[in-house]
């Protein structure tokens, strides 16, 4: 059995732009995560312990990212991505980092990372 977490639209505020002027403050960034498991025990165990604990996942992206600073939204996705593979539970995973309000016309820019363990 497969079995996918996803994390939707985690916000939090970091130091993200090339620009000298998008460094002075954070800025509000928005986080989707896929995440497709090693085996799929989680959805007949009923128990964390076969699972992704996405809380405290999402508790490590906020606390690893805030502190951080980055000029590139790649970057900054790269980053998230480490931090969830280095569960090994994740078999593979899809980042997704935006940031509202960077272009004029346009709701958010955006950057997407992928990685499969093994690859």
């Amino acid at each position: 059995m497969a079995l996918t977490v996803r994390i939707n639209n985690l916000r939090f505020k970091t130091i993200v732009g090339a620009g000298d002027q998008e460094r002075l403050s954070p800025q509000e960034v928005v986080v989707n995560v896929l995440m497709e498991l090693t085996d799929g025990s989680a959805a007949r165990s009923d128990d964390i312990a076969d699972t992704v604990d996405y809380k405290a996942l999402c508790q490590e992206i906020t606390r690893q990212v805030e502190a951080a600073r980055f000029s590139l939204l790649e970057r900054l996705a790269g980053q998230v991505l480490s931090i969830v593979m280095s569960d090994r539970k994740v078999a593979g995973a899809t980042v997704e980092v935006a940031k509202p309000g960077a272009l004029e016309r346009a709701d958010s820019a955006s950057a997407a990372v992928s990685s499969r363990r093994g690859q």
